[in-house]
């Protein structure tokens, strides 16, 4: 559960038992996850991120880690590498990742 204070949704991370079939659950089910950089466009060099997508193959979410090209006002600076910590214990700890 992702509880944001007004509202919440649900990620199915591990085995989903409320489901009405087991056709049901294995959809709603994340069934693959990936750690990804990417290279932005315009003004913003990269992307630092994890998806997850449902077992029907449909992306469920893109979370965004913090950007070490980008101020707290979303101004470009020097790379402040030490923003990437986050996104690197993540990768390293759910996906083996060095």
């Amino acid at each position: 559960t992702v509880d944001t204070g007004p509202w919440h949704f649900h990620l199915c991370v591990n085995d989903h038992t409320g489901a009405p079939t087991p056709e049901a659950a294995r959809v709603r089910r994340v069934a693959r996850a990936a750690f990804f950089r990417g290279a932005g466009d315009g003004c913003v060099p990269m992307t630092w991120g994890l998806r997850l997508w449902n077992g029907r193959g449909e992306q469920m979410i893109t979370v965004l880690f913090p950007n070490p090209y980008l101020d707290d006002d979303n101004v470009m600076v020097e790379p402040r590498w030490e923003k990437t910590a986050l996104w690197d214990d993540f990768r390293r700890r759910y996906a083996g990742g060095s």
